[in-house]
């Protein structure tokens, strides 16, 4: 299966970080270098690792170039090729002792740490360890931290990493005359040390790039003072964080007093000596322990070692408040190979006997806070262009007190999730060995197909007893694993019982008559809201109102016309009356007895007629806009004349009191 190939970061010059770490590494306390331990399930087939490594360096020339610092400090060191790169003397291959143990083997990686890189070369090494108990072998890698950091040099590793056990060795090729080509074509030329060709060229090389750097930074300082105007809010944000940015400063380095000097009254010490230890866990387990308290994998991680560091000072009866630590702030936004893009964010861990459960809640709100303002200003990272314009004596003193500050300082790698292989040999674990750097240790974490692997790099000067400190650690580890799963299973607990109580709580309603009764009394409701119409079994017609196409609703209807415009009823719209008016209607025009206030009523499918002529007898010249049934009531009552031999008669009100009742 074949992987994609990354594009390396290869910057002529060091950035100002790089460039920082490159000076105050002439302090040797102050060493920068980081490198780790590859374990693998048998020795690496050297051959095959040799050939890898030399197509790698084609693809990666920052393997083959050495540093050229620049003049009087004016300008960062830029990098050069190395005209005398030897392979043989970053590549070697080494067999462990007799009894080849785990211990034995982070025994010699101490020792080959503490052989410093050579600054006139490559700054880079490995070493093939072969001759372990368990019938496997490792890979020592060291590389220095201004190659790349600990994300760079993972994907560096891609390089000579297979996806397969039987991955064919890459292509041999002519490193040395690839080499040669790079150093005719590079523009610094080397004449016997660390200077151009020239003490004209070098002074006009780093002139040249100090005032391009000024001009930089005038012209993005420019940019943003226009904004100013337009956005106040901009200004303020910038002016604050500006304030903030040079607290840092001068607080990054100022001395350390007394008080904030240590954390830990037992890691006080401090010594150029190493030693490694190590412990495994599961990149689950960390995940569910940080998810609890709705925190991420690296707040677990950090809780863990504070828990570890607690138990290792209350046994020995020396109490600590608090522990002074740091974590990495990765500020990378590109998937390049190599560079340094990175900040330190210090921290303080809690201390004291308290809870695990509530040490990982403090852990995850400080980390939270940090990490904050760090975004905000830029961390100690932001300082490397101030401190780089300072004497390096200065600048070492201020290193050394801030990491004297530190009891350990953390980092967290991820790494990949599938199984890889290097040069035939399959990839256990991978051991991180972080700078130390004047700190107390430094305890880097790297996954690894679903382990967590954690190196802890220790001074034992500070931590005096090192393996007493990764016990603890350990050991801390899985009581916070076990007292996660029990508050997790006590909060699911409740849960399950919920839908239970519900049940009951519904089933005691059904077994009382109330929904039975309540049935038979809304059909009698409804039965007596029923007219009697509605209850026989013959099924009528709907009642709807036909209405014609030519004829407007009512709501539509235009007000009454005067009597002056209109002269017949035919311009006045008719309205539409239900079934038994319509009939009413055509009895009264049969008969012939129209009343004063009567509405023409017409049906649909006839057309509207003049008025009668009893109409037009009254004066009535439109129909009046008021109810039948109000104009029925609001009619005096008529009397009919007496006939000759009869007697009187009692009153009509209406002439449908003189024909027969029809039947609706």
């Amino acid at each position: 299966m074949a992987r994609k190939e990354r594009e390396f970061e290869a910057s002529d010059r060091m950035s100002e970080h790089e460039a920082l770490m490159w000076n105050i590494e002439k302090d040797p306390w102050l060493n920068a270098s980081g490198a780790s331990l590859t374990l693998l399930d048998q020795p690496a087939d050297f051959e095959h690792l040799r050939r890898t490594l030399r197509a790698a360096i084609v693809r990666m020339p920052r393997l083959c170039e050495r540093v050229v610092p620049g003049f009087a400090r004016l300008s960062t060191p830029a990098w050069a090729p190395d005209a005398a790169f030897d392979l043989a003397y970053h590549l070697q291959e080494i067999e462990l002792p007799a009894d080849g143990s785990e211990r034995t083997l982070f025994d010699l990686a101490t020792r080959l740490y503490n052989e410093p890189l050579d600054r006139t070369r490559p700054l880079w090494r490995f070493v093939s360890i072969k001759g372990l108990d368990n019938g496997g072998g490792a890979i020592y890698s060291m590389m220095h931290h201004v190659i790349a950091d600990g994300i760079g040099q993972m994907r560096m590793a891609e390089m000579y990493q297979q996806l397969t056990r039987d991955a064919p060795a890459p292509d041999e090729v002519d490193l040395e005359a690839f080499i040669a080509a790079r150093v005719g074509a590079s523009p610094v030329k080397e004449s016997g040390g660390d200077s151009d060709s020239s003490l004209a060229d070098a002074v006009r090389a780093s002139v040249g790039h100090l005032a391009r750097r000024q001009m930089g930074i005038a012209r993005r300082v420019a940019g943003e003072v226009v904004l100013w105007p337009a956005d106040p809010g901009r200004m303020n944000e910038k002016l604050t964080t500006f304030g903030e940015t040079a607290a840092a400063a001068v607080h990054q380095l100022s001395p350390a007093s007394d008080v904030e000097s240590h954390g830990s009254p037992l890691w006080t010490g401090r010594s150029r000596h190493r030693h490694l230890e190590h412990v495994s866990l599961t990149v689950d387990d960390l995940k569910t322990a940080g998810h609890a308290v709705g925190g991420s994998l690296n707040d677990a991680f950090m809780a863990g070692l504070a828990e570890g560091a607690h138990r290792y000072h209350a046994e020995r009866e020396a109490p600590a408040q608090t522990f002074n630590s740091s974590f990495v702030l990765s500020t990378r936004i590109d998937s390049k190979a190599g560079g340094n893009s990175f900040t330190p964010v210090p921290i303080r861990l809690p201390g004291g006997p308290i809870s695990i459960i509530e040490r990982l809640r403090l852990v995850h709100q400080a980390t939270q806070d940090a990490r904050d303002q760090a975004e905000r200003t830029g961390g100690v990272g932001g300082l490397s262009g101030i401190a780089n314009m300072l004497p390096t004596s200065v600048v070492t003193r201020a290193a050394r007190s801030q990491g004297a500050r530190i009891d350990f300082a953390t980092s967290n790698l991820r790494g990949a999730p599938m199984e890889l292989f290097c040069a035939g040999a399959r990839v256990e674990r991978i051991i991180a060995m972080g700078p130390v750097a004047g700190t107390g240790a430094n305890i880097t974490a790297m996954s690894h197909c679903g382990g967590f692997e954690i190196g802890m790099f220790i001074d034992p000067e500070s931590i005096t007893e090192p393996q007493a400190f990764r016990d603890h650690v350990e050991q801390a580890f899985a009581d916070m694993f076990a007292e996660v799963a029990v508050q997790t299973l006590a909060a699911q607990a409740p849960a399950k019982q919920k839908p239970a109580v519900k049940e009951a709580a519904t089933k005691k309603p059904a077994a009382r008559p109330k929904p039975a009764a309540k049935k038979p009394a809304k059909k009698a409701v409804r039965a007596r809201k029923l007219s009697p119409r509605s209850l026989r079994p013959k099924k009528r017609p709907s009642r709807k109102r036909l209405r014609p196409r030519n004829l407007l609703p009512p709501s539509r209807l235009p007000p009454n016309p005067s009597p002056q415009k209109h002269q017949s009823l035919h311009l006045q719209p008719t309205r539409l009356l239900p079934r038994r008016q319509h009939r009413e209607a055509a009895h009264r025009a049969r008969y012939k007895f129209p009343e004063p206030g009567d509405v023409d009523i017409v049906r649909p499918h006839q057309q509207p007629v003049d008025l009668p002529a009893t109409y037009r007898q009254q004066g009535l010249r439109s129909v009046p806009s008021t109810s039948r049934s109000d104009r029925i009531e609001a009619r005096p009552p008529r009397t009919v004349p007496q006939a000759a031999g009869r007697g009187p008669t009692r009153p009509r009100s209406s002439v449908l009191d003189q024909r027969p009742r029809l039947r609706s």
